[in-house]
């Protein structure tokens, strides 16, 4: 018996291969005798081996020879666990199957994220980085978007450096970008005649003005629009190679939640030229246009995934379910705090997706309809008993879309009229939108970086539309092919960030910086990311070569903007205007600098460039046609826009006056109503130069307004002048101010007959006709009976009131001859009074007058003293002063 048992402990250090032939072997032995107890024993100590598949394949080890059997047999469990954790993890690897038995990460099973030892081996730092990095770009975009580009290049010069791998996308996606560059490219190709658009030719003939034989007509601009789009694409496929695992991907959404909550902190406490510090002032810069939409669509971005990472950890993990709620909080605040009414909506739309996507996961096809149901009956019910959201949704949301969509078939026609199949070129449309389509002015290209639908048509035309449409067509499949899948975790999340870029694309984005480009460009990969290895398009050599490429081309961007070299269009338009960009350029100012220089900088699609021009032509005195030819070379690039010539009119003020009303005239004659503003401003800058003034007669026969506002504005005897010439009829205005400043203007010059006349014509259009009766009376000298009908309409003043103080002295010789003590002069007012002394009153309330800002009631009470006291001449000027102080009714000043 002790030798079976010493042979049976061999066996258990053999391999399974000899431990299989040897229990063979026995069984055969036993079924030829029976077997004893110790016998039956051991057989079933092999059977339960079998059935637990314990493998004693373990080499021997000097330990486990000194080890009692009971530590033995610990040992050997601990070795099946360790075996097991083996060949799960080689059987995740190998076998798909196994990896749909469970979507949620082995993070989320065990606890804790971030103290847990699963976090630590978790892939996804060049994601981190690549979110922390495109925040940088943002922030420094928001002082120079040429030094935030280089910057980009080389980032991206770097990660070719570092991991030099470029995946292949999938055949559509290779060849849709292959094809694409090559159609980007034809921007630089000769322009076919045949496809010569008229405006191109009509600057040609009517001008002189040449963009050469390249279909763009910004070489320059085209070209660096053209290597930012070879480095996105670059940066897109670059994606492919970072690696990233479930514990990475929940990282990634705490990071995201932490630079949202850090880019939020610093707009709130720094502004929004966070790094204007590093900046002299007195050194031009170009930051990009709307940044603070920018950050906007940064917390909408944060916000969604907050709420992503809030409802995948609430049940898991609690101190992450805590920083997704803070962040949900925090992005909602900052996006109330700037007013972004739009993207706040958007982010309780798409939040209430997101947790309804989070809530169907395992319900049935019945729970999903019917909660639908429940969701659109409560919706429905809450617009219905709210109309202001009704209205808000139906006609302010309802007439925005509106007017996108007439804006896009303006220039889908423009488009179609011009032939336009094959665009106009990368990095044009801001010069030619306003020769495709009425509703589109002339946009300055200073740090215009973005792109939106109406430019990409311009840009890319037909073909490009196609291309588009062929590719969110592609992208929308691609993510229903996968749509069930569970091992791509927030791919739902990823697909609302890239639908919040694309609603941005087509409706808003009109300034977007290169940190939110990177944005889009790793949500869009990661919403159509697979767990596959793709082929390598370009060998490791190759890709070093490339990071070498954007690497230097980085660098010569940023000291090209540093050093304030005129090599990039960015800097050029700059070095030409200065900080002038965004308000009518002031051509002195400009010429206390090279003037030529700055003329050779400007494009020549910008109608500034013309204006320089111009003020070039009149400084030297040239003829008249070419100064007219210069001007509308001005107006013809910006079409659409009539303000152009109101601002040709300041310009030409200065030299020669027929031009400039011509000028005025071209913008004043349509819709002159709607310009009433601009023609009071255009007056009271003719104040100073009484001949320009003059000369705005011709204008004021547009408009009964404006014959009205300018005869307020001319002196006494070009006012009887000016009124003479005119009929009656020519100064009716329905504006009940403006009609009664010009009815006292008429009794104050003694236009009586005049008066009468326009007071009978339009009697019922009348306001405050009595008052103007008054003011009639008072010019007939008719003073007494002048005041008891203004005084009918005049409520008393009531004196302040103010207790006497028995330990004060009241002494009118101490209150006359010291700066006006109110309380003092008031109670000696009061007494005088009362006592009908009404001159020493009146000491009193003149003395009170000579205050800065002396209470109303002084006014009236001088005025109501003189009646009194029947100087009813003095009265009556007091009274007026009174009602022009107070600005009670028609006495409000308009001048």
């Amino acid at each position: 018996m002790q030798e079976r048992n010493r042979e049976s402990r061999k066996r258990n250090r053999h391999s399974r291969f000899d431990s299989k032939m040897t229990s063979k072997a026995n069984s055969k032995k036993r079924q030829s005798k029976a077997l004893n107890p110790v016998e039956k024993r051991n057989q079933r100590i092999e059977e339960n081996k079998k059935r637990s598949r314990r493998a004693d394949n373990r080499e021997s080890h000097p330990i486990s020879n000194k080890t009692a059997s009971v530590k033995g047999d610990e040992k050997a469990s601990a070795s099946h666990k360790r075996l097991n954790k083996t060949s799960a993890r080689t059987s995740i690897r190998t076998s798909a199957s196994n990896e749909c038995k469970s979507h949620r990460s082995n993070v989320r099973k065990s606890g804790n994220l971030i103290v847990n030892k699963d976090f630590r081996p978790s892939e996804y730092a060049f994601f981190a980085f690549g979110l922390i990095f495109a925040y940088l770009l943002l922030l420094v975009s928001a002082v120079d978007t040429v030094i935030s580009e280089g910057l980009f290049f080389i980032y991206l010069g770097a990660l070719l450096l570092k991991r030099p791998r470029i995946h292949s996308q999938g055949i559509f996606i290779d060849v849709f970008v292959i094809g694409f560059v090559f159609y980007s490219l034809c921007a630089f190709l000769p322009n076919v005649p045949y496809f010569f658009s008229d405006w191109r030719a009509s600057a040609f003939n009517e001008y002189a003005i040449s963009f050469g034989f390249m279909r763009t007509i910004k070489p320059l601009k085209s070209l660096e629009a053209f290597l930012m789009l070879i480095a996105a694409m670059v940066f897109y496929y670059h994606i492919s190679s970072w690696k990233l695992n479930d514990a990475g991907k929940e990282a990634i959404l705490i990071i995201l939640v932490f630079v949202t909550t850090l880019a939020g902190c610093i707009q709130y406490f720094s502004g929004n030229d966070t790094l204007g510090f590093l900046v002299a002032e007195d050194y031009k810069l170009s930051p990009v246009k709307h940044y603070l939409d920018n950050l906007n669509l940064l917390y909408l971005v944060g916000g969604l995934g907050a709420v992503a990472l809030f409802f995948d950890s609430f049940k898991s993990n609690k101190v992450v379910s805590v920083i997704g709620l803070m962040g949900v909080l925090l992005s909602l605040f900052f996006l109330i705090h700037n007013q972004s009414f739009f993207y706040y909506t958007l982010f309780y739309a798409l939040g209430g997706l997101l947790i309804l996507r989070n809530y169907f996961r395992g319900k049935s096809m019945i729970e999903k309809s019917l909660t639908l149901i429940f969701l659109l009956v409560c919706v429905s019910g809450f617009l219905f008993l709210n109309q202001t959201w009704w209205n808000i949704l139906a006609q302010d949301l309802g007439g925005f879309f509106f007017v996108k969509a007439k804006e896009l078939l303006w220039l889908l026609y423009g488009s179609f009229k011009q032939l336009n199949i094959f665009g106009n070129g990368i990095a044009t449309a801001h010069s030619i939108l306003p020769q495709l389509s009425p509703l589109e002015y002339f946009k300055d290209s200073y740090s215009y970086r973005g792109s939106y639908l109406l430019t990409y048509l311009s840009d890319f035309g037909f073909i490009g539309l196609v291309a588009l449409i062929l590719f969110l067509n592609y992208t929308f499949l691609r993510y229903f092919s996968f749509f069930n899948d569970s091992k791509i975790r927030h791919r739902f999340f990823y697909v609302l960030v890239v639908v919040v870029f694309f609603v941005r694309f087509v409706l808003l984005s009109k300034g977007t910086a290169v940190g939110l480009l990177l944005l889009l460009l790793m949500f869009l990969h990661l919403s159509l990311r697979m767990k596959k290895n793709c082929a390598s398009i370009f060998s490791k050599k190759f890709c070093q070569l490339l990071g070498v490429f954007w690497l230097c081309l980085g660098m010569f961007w940023v000291s090209l903007s540093m050093l304030n070299q005129p090599l990039l269009s960015d800097v050029r338009y700059r070095l030409s205007f200065a900080n002038q960009y965004d308000a009518n350029v002031n051509f002195k100012d400009i010429t206390i600098e090279s003037i030529k220089e700055k003329d050779a900088l400007i494009s020549k699609s910008d109608p500034k460039k013309y204006f320089l021009k111009s003020y070039q032509l009149l400084e030297s005195k040239a003829d008249e046609k070419s100064i007219i030819n210069a001007l509308y070379s001005a107006a013809f690039f910006d079409r659409n826009n009539p303000e152009i010539f109101l601002q040709l009119g300041y310009l030409l003020s200065d030299y020669d006056l027929n031009l400039a009303i011509d000028a005025w005239d071209a913008y004043f004659e349509h819709n002159p109503l709607t310009k009433i503003g601009d023609y009071k401003s255009l007056i009271y800058y003719s104040k100073s130069n009484y001949e320009l003034l003059l000369s705005l007669e011709r204008l004021s026969y547009l408009e009964n307004e404006y014959a009205v506002e300018f005869a307020l504005s001319l002196n006494d005897l070009d006012f009887q002048k000016y009124i003479e010439n005119n009929p009656i009829n020519q100064f009716f205005v329905s504006k009940g101010n403006l009609q009664f400043q010009f009815l006292r203007r008429l009794l104050e010059e003694g236009f009586f007959d005049r008066y009468s006349n326009y007071t009978s014509t339009y009697k019922n259009s009348i306001a405050d006709l009595n008052i103007l009766e008054a003011i009639k009376q008072k010019e007939l000298a008719n003073f007494e009976y002048a005041l008891s009908i203004l005084r009918r309409y005049i409520l008393p003043e009531k004196i302040a009131v103010y207790q006497v103080n028995e330990n004060k002295k009241y002494i009118p010789r101490v209150f006359l001859q010291n700066t006006p003590d109110v309380e003092m002069g008031v109670v000696l007012m009061k007494e005088e009074i009362n006592e009908k002394n009404y001159e020493k009153a009146l000491i009193y309330v003149d003395h009170i007058l000579t205050m800065d800002n002396p209470p109303k009631y002084a006014y009236y009470w001088k005025a109501e003293l003189l009646y009194r006291m029947r100087d009813y001449s003095d009265s009556w000027f007091a009274f007026i002063a009174y009602l022009e102080k107070a600005n009670v009714g028609q006495f409000i000043k308009i001048h």
